[in-house]
Formats: structure tokens, C-alpha cells, sequence
């Protein structure tokens, strides 16, 4: 049976979520090199720069985190944005974090006004792949019985039963490199995954960026851990990087940033994202994301020999496993990131993350639905190469 996308049933609890991801590929496009990633400069086998412990020389002494910082915070205001918040870290130590703008705005409720920092839960929209894409990770070293060649289908073929053959062919480093024909000819929302698994999918190899990846990994979470994603990403990422109480779900409280439009206007509180969280739909903070990654980069969460090292290594000219590679113009260095922007019905969030192989960790968080360009991604690679004397 296929499914016609002009004939989508009613009440789809995030409409707008195709658009947010065509949005999103476009800016991973304008970040991305024209060559084969992973050829010459950025293979790293196990133990290489990736990881500073290994190798705290790697950055130059000329680098400046600070400088960074206030980059960033000069580049922001070509935006109308209410709030957003920063953290940068180099080495595995915090080395600059803030907020600016507001995040929670009360005063009709005679609560009060509180300020953005840098603790303030925001949607991070489609930084939360990398996030799934470390639990799927997680997921693969604890059961060696699985690998990233195994095929996704098997894991949920009990759950859905009916999807079309072809899927069977279709293995985890495709669906988290977004090279897996999923989601291309007909686009669903991650409420949809029976629709999806009922239309062919193309041919595997091609690149297209879609959501349904990572809400079919989310399944495949579910079904060998036999526990909800929220629960397994908890106990499996969270929980060794020392992050508490991670949600998919926005509370009406000082720790969590509302929606903004364009400029300001009235706020708006955000959604509970449990039942499709995975391809988005995740909140953190900056400093929680920032904690996050260095406890990646360190080979806390997963393995560092192996796993993180494929994570970062040759893959697929546009993405790997839940990252993207970015353009550098400063001395041959090699950078990763992931563009995120969620708009609901003119209200939104706008985000960014950046890795380095020399020991920068960095993260934007805003919470407004900023429409130009450029992406925040290149707001930190600009901000990351304008911090060396």
C-alpha cells in the first residue's frame, strides 16, 4: 500500500515538522565540503588528535576561547532573537558560557521576568540527532551481537510487520548517515513510521536528509533495550556524562526557555515531544550540551578507540553517524556540527553545535524563530577561526 502525502490524515500533532527539516538540510548544505569526507586530512584512527588527552598540543597557543566567546556574542544581534545561550569548551574544561536576552517572560502572570543563561532548557530541534546518534552508538557496544551493518529492520519488524522488503536491506550506519533511500520520494512525520515503511524507498547510497531516520533509530532503541528511549538515554548518555533529568517533554518553569517569534511578541510555551522525540524533540541547556560533548570527546559515554573514532572517520560526503563535516578555511583543521531550527505556527528555536579535532567543544542555543541566515553552526566556525592572533 502507498501513502499519498496529499492525503495525510488530520490532526498531525507537529505540522510543520517537514519544513523544519528541509530548512535544516539546506543549512547542513551550506556547510559542508565538496569533497569526500574523511580523505586525506580528517581519518583518525584510534588514539589521534580527536582526542586531546592524547594529544593536548594540538591547538595552538595563539587560540583564544574568550575572543570566541565575544564573537559570538558581536555576530548574534544580526538577528532579532528574544534569548539564546553559548557555552565553549577546550580540553574538556568549561572555558566560557552565557546567556543573554530572556528566556521566560512572566510578568503577566505577576511572576516576573527571567533572564536567559546558560543553564536554560531550550528545544535544541535537530541537535538532538547527535544526541540519538550516541545512544544508538551506546547501544551497539553494550550488544555485540549488533553492529553498524546490521539491518534496522530486524529490531522492529515485530512492531511493524508490514513494511515494505526493500527495508530489510537498509542497516544502522545508513539510516544515522541519512544515506539509507529512506523518506525521499514521499516525506512523513515521525508519527507516521507505518505510512513510511509501507512506500519503497530508493535506492541506498543517495544522501537526503530526513527526520524518519532518526525516528526509525529511535524504534530500534526501544526494541533491544526493551525500555522507553527517554529511560535507556538517561541511564546509557546522560547518566555517565553526569546530566540529570533530561526531557522530551518542556515544564513551565525558570529552568526552561518559552518560544519566541522573529523580534519578540508574546511568548509561547513548547511542547511535550515524548512520543516522536529522537529525530528532535530533545531539551538541554547549553552547558548540559557542552557537558555532553566533552564527555564524548573523552571517550566517557562511548568508547573512544573504536566507536568514536568511526563516529568522526569517512563516511558519506554530506553527514556520518549524527554529524556533519564543515567547511575550514584555517590551516587544513577539521570541524563536525549539526544545524538545528524548529518554527510552530510562527514560533521557534534556532541551534547550533561545532566540534574541532584540536579540543573545541562548542554550542549555540536561541530561543526564537530566527528565519535568515546564516546558520549558527557558521556563526561558531566563523567565531572559533576569528580567535587565533
Amino acid at each position: 500500500m502507498t501513502y499519498n502525502t496529499h492525503c495525510r490524515r488530520p490532526n498531525v500533532p507537529f505540522p510543520e515538522e517537514l519544513t523544519n527539516a528541509r530548512i535544516e538540510a539546506e543549512d547542513i548544505e551550506s556547510f559542508v565540503p565538496n569533497v569526500i569526507f574523511g580523505i586525506p586530512q580528517t581519518v583518525y584512527p584510534a588514539g589521534s588528535a580527536l582526542i586531546p588527552e592524547l594529544n593536548l598540543g594540538a591547538l595552538p597557543s595563539s587560540f583564544d576561547p574568550l575572543k570566541m566567546a565575544a564573537n559570538i556574542e558581536q555576530a548574534m544581534p544580526q538577528f532579532s532573537f528574544v534569548g539564546y545561550s553559548y557555552a565553549i569548551a577546550l580540553n574538556g574544561q568549561l572555558a566560557a558560557s552565557k546567556g543573554l536576552g530572556f528566556a521566560n517572560d512572566k510578568v503577566s502572570q505577576g511572576v516576573g521576568v527571567f533572564k536567559m543563561k546558560p543553564t536554560s532548557r531550550v528545544h535544541l530541534a535537530s541537535l538532538t540527532k547527535p544526541v540519538t546518534a550516541i545512544g544508538v552508538l551506546r547501544l551497539i557496544e553494550m550488544n555485540k551481537d549488533i553492529t553498524l551493518q546490521s539491518g534496522f529492520y530486524n529490531f522492529i519488524e515485530r512492531k511493524y510487520p508490514n513494511a515494505d522488503s526493500l527495508y530489510r536491506n537498509i542497516t544502522l550506519e545508513q539510516l544515522l548517515s541519512h544515506s539509507g533511500g529512506v523518506d525521499t520520494a514521499q516525506e512523513f512525520y515521525c508519527s507516521e513510521i507505518e505510512a513510511a515503511l509501507n512506500t519503497k524507498p530508493d535506492a541506498p547510497g543517495a544522501y537526503n536528509y530526513a527526520n524518519m531516520n532518526y525516528c526509525l533509530l529511535r524504534e530500534v532503541i526501544e526494541s533491544v533495550a526493551k525500555e522507553d528511549y527517554l529511560s535507556f538515554m538517561q541511564k546509557n548518555v546522560f547518566d555517565p556524562a553526569g546530566i540529570q533529568n533530561a526531557s522530551c517533554e518542556w515544564n513551565d518553569s525558570s529552568a526552561y526557555s518559552w518560544r519566541w517569534q522573529s523580534g519578540g511578541g508574546t511568548p509561547m510555551p513548547d511542547n511535550d515531544y515524548s512520543s516522536v522525540c529522537g529525530a528532535y524533540g530533545m531539551y538541554l541547556s547549553a552547558i548540559e550540551y557542552v557537558r555532553l560533548m566533552v564527555f564524548l570527546r573523552f571517550g566517557k559515554i562511548i568508547d573512544r578507540d573504536t566507536t568514536l573514532v568511526d563516529m568522526l572517520n569517512e563516511g558519506t560526503r554530506k553527514y556520518r553517524l549524527g554529524v556533519a563535516p564543515i567547511k575550514s578555511n584555517l590551516n587544513g583543521r577539521s570541524y563536525w556540527g549539526h544545524s538545528g531550527r524548529w518554527t510552530q505556527n510562527g514560533y521557534g528555536t534556532r541551534t547550533g553545535m561545532f566540534l574541532t579535532n584540536d579540543g573545541v567543544d562548542a554550542v549555540i542555543l536561541c530561543n526564537t524563530a530566527i528565519q535568515k541566515s546564516p546558520s549558527l553552526v557558521t556563526i561558531l566556525r566563523d567565531a572559533y577561526e576569528a580567535a587565533f592572533d
